[in-house]
């Protein structure tokens, strides 16, 4: 027998008047948060749509590290854990800052002669020159004389992820994430440009102390920049970024023809495999979701024989967590199409060209 009853079914308790205003009584704050909800619910999300349609992949996509999470963005399946109203008002937000620099006209380049000078911002770019059946808005690019030099990623960062980026207060800065740097890079790659510059925004300010440790000025509260030459590894990796953005290639393409296969060849769910300078090669989720703590995953050898393992936090930010517990670990076939299979080399010409 319990020493002390349960309290669950009670309402929940604010002794000293500091708890914030339920949702369902609150007057500004969730009528507010509800309609922009609405809104997104009825137009389109804050996605946008590919630079080049009719081909199938964006560099954005350098984002999913898990194969499996990469095959269902691929297909027409449904997402069972999709953003929901803070997940949107977080992208809103990040739209905004995209939308307020875009429209700056401190960085503006200019036309002359039919040439490009300066940076230009938005522009559609094709990334089959990388290896890539597909495009990419380039966030900025920098041209000299029409010569791409250098490739601007603009990226958005919570106060906490940001203090770990630019900040000593846990050790010293982390800087930028491979991600975000594989996707300047893979455009920086197609256009021809030497380097990759990845632009930081926080939503909150790093505190004085701990800029000044950093040698940050009032600005370097907020914002900040890192600078990387695509023939260097990224810090903590091996690779040079001109290599990494070729075996990324070669990933995507893997998985496009698994989830969009060729006539005559079956369309195959593959593993839970991870693919990211974080984890060992061959490290596959086991559990998307456990009962507490993270996602777990393990890597084993040819004998079955697990080597090592660890938690992901990939798995929390995955839209179709849901389906792939039901559809389980293994790869399995989903559908066989019919006759007429072409060789590996034309599904590729398909998309990217005999010279690619």
């Amino acid at each position: 027998m319990p020493i002390n009853e349960p309290h669950e079914d009670l309402p929940a308790r604010r002794p000293n008047g500091n708890a914030p205003v339920p949702s369902d009584e609150q007057m500004i704050a969730a009528p507010i948060a509800a309609a922009w909800w609405e809104q997104f619910q009825a137009g389109p999300d804050f996605r946008r749509a590919r630079a080049i349609p009719e081909l199938p992949l964006r560099a954005s996509a350098v984002s999913q590290r898990c194969d499996r999470q990469f095959w269902y963005s691929l297909t027409d399946i449904e997402p069972t854990d999709a953003s929901d109203a803070a997940s949107v008002f977080r992208m809103r937000l990040g739209s905004i800052v995209h939308d307020e620099l875009d429209k700056s006209d401190v960085l503006k380049g200019h036309t002359a002669n039919g040439h490009k000078w300066g940076w230009f911002p938005e522009e559609a770019i094709d990334l089959r020159p990388a290896g890539f059946p597909g495009s990419a808005h380039g966030d900025w690019i920098f041209y000299d004389d029409n010569q791409p030099l250098e490739v601007a990623e603009i990226k958005t960062v919570g106060g906490y992820g940001y203090k770990l980026m630019a900040s000593n207060f846990n050790g010293p800065p982390e800087g930028p994430k491979w991600e975000h740097a594989m996707q300047a890079a893979i455009v920086a790659v197609a256009v021809g440009a030497q380097r990759i510059r990845l632009v930081y925004f926080s939503f909150e300010n790093l505190a004085p102390d701990v800029a000044r440790a950093v040698g940050a000025d009032e600005f370097g509260r907020f914002c900040a920049e890192w600078v990387y030459d695509i023939d260097e590894p990224f810090p903590g990796t091996t690779k040079t970024l001109r290599e990494a953005v070729a075996v990324e290639a070669k990933r995507q393409i893997r998985i496009l023809h698994l989830a969009q296969p060729a006539e005559g060849d079956d369309q195959i769910l593959p593993e839970r495999t991870l693919s990211h300078p974080s984890y060992p090669g061959g490290a596959m989720v086991t559990n998307p979701a456990p009962a507490r703590g993270k996602a777990t995953w393990v890597k084993l050898d040819m004998q079955g024989t697990v080597r090592s393992s660890g938690t992901t936090w990939i798995c929390d930010y995955c839209d179709f967590r849901k389906r792939c517990i039901e559809d389980g670990a293994a790869s399995v076939t989903i559908s066989t199409k019919a006759e007429g299979t072409p060789t590996e080399e034309l599904r590729a010409e398909q998309y990217i060209g005999p010279d690619a």
